[in-house]
C-alpha cells in the first residue's frame, strides 16, 4: 500500500469510529473532517549516516566515505523499514473533531465513550492508537521520534545525576577554600 492510499484509509477509519463519539464543544458543528495527516518514519539510522556524510563531505574526510556509502547501500536495502510511519501528525477540520478523537483516543477514555464502540475499534492495523496534542513542527526533533519514554527517562536522570555531582563538588571546592 503506498502512502497516499494509506493516509485516505487512515482518514476514513478516524473519521468514520468518531462520528459515534459524542459532541464535546458544539452540537451545531456536524464536520469531523481531517485536513492533513503528515507521518514520520522510521529513518533515524538513515538520518545519521547521510549527516555523518555530509561532515565528512565538508571536512575533506574523504577516506571515510567508502565505510558510510557501504552503510548507506545496507541501509537503502532495508527501504520496507524505513518507509514505515511510525508516528501520524493529524491536522482536523474543526476542533470539534479533534476535541472528540482526543476523548475517544486518549488512554484514559472515558467508560461512557468507551462502550459507544466495539473495544477492537481503539485498535488500528493491529496496534493500539492515543491522539495527544502535538508540538509546534518547528518543536519537533524528527530524529528523535523513536525515542521511548523510557530511554529519555534514563537520560533525564543521568542529566540530574551529574548537576547534583556538580553542585556537590562545587559546594566542597568552595566550602573548604
Amino acid at each position: 500500500m503506498d502512502i497516499f492510499a494509506f493516509s485516505n484509509f487512515l482518514k476514513e477509519k478516524i473519521i468514520a469510529r468518531i462520528q459515534n463519539v459524542p459532541f464535546v464543544i458544539d452540537e451545531d458543528e456536524q464536520r469531523v473532517g481531517i485536513s492533513r495527516i503528515a507521518f514520520a518514519y522510521d529513518n533515524v539510522e538513515l538520518i545519521k549516516v547521510l549527516k555523518e556524510r555530509g561532515a565528512c563531505l565538508i571536512s575533506g574526510k574523504l577516506d571515510k566515505l567508502e565505510v558510510l556509502e557501504t552503510q548507506l547501500n545496507e541501509l537503502t536495502m532495508k527501504r520496507k523499514e524505513l518507509t514505515r510511519p511510525v508516528t501520524a501528525f493529524i491536522t482536523f477540520e474543526t476542533q470539534e473533531a479533534y476535541e472528540r478523537a482526543s476523548l475517544y483516543w486518549t488512554k484514559d477514555c472515558p467508560e461512557a465513550i468507551y462502550e459507544l464502540v466495539e473495544p477492537a475499534d481503539k485498535n488500528m492495523l493491529g496496534d493500539a492508537l492515543y491522539f495527544s496534542q502535538a508540538n509546534e513542527p518547528s518543536n519537533i526533533l524528527w530524529e528523535n521520534l523513536k525515542t521511548t519514554d523510557r530511554q529519555i527517562l534514563c537520560k533525564e536522570i543521568g542529566a540530574w545525576l551529574l548537576i547534583i555531582i556538580f553542585l556537590c563538588a562545587m559546594f566542597t571546592l568552595f566550602a573548604f577554600l
